[in-house]
């Protein structure tokens, strides 16, 4: 799965794209709840092509 910031919402949007997908960093990221809770938050309120994703602790589970 890629995760990228919408082109032109983020001043910094090269570099949080490569965060974002730094496999390394994104599961050090979900051991952290407060991290968790975030993303899921965030992910609830997007959509691609009418399929939202939600992490449980692991991989992403798309429902």
């Amino acid at each position: 799965v890629d995760i990228s910031v919408r082109k032109g919402t983020h001043q910094s949007e090269h570099a949080v794209n490569k965060q974002l997908n730094d496999k390394e960093r994104v599961a050090a990221a979900l051991e952290n709840s407060h991290l968790l809770e975030v993303v899921n938050q965030c992910l609830a309120t997007a959509t691609s092509g009418g399929m939202v994703a939600n992490i449980v602790k692991g991989p992403a589970i798309v429902n």
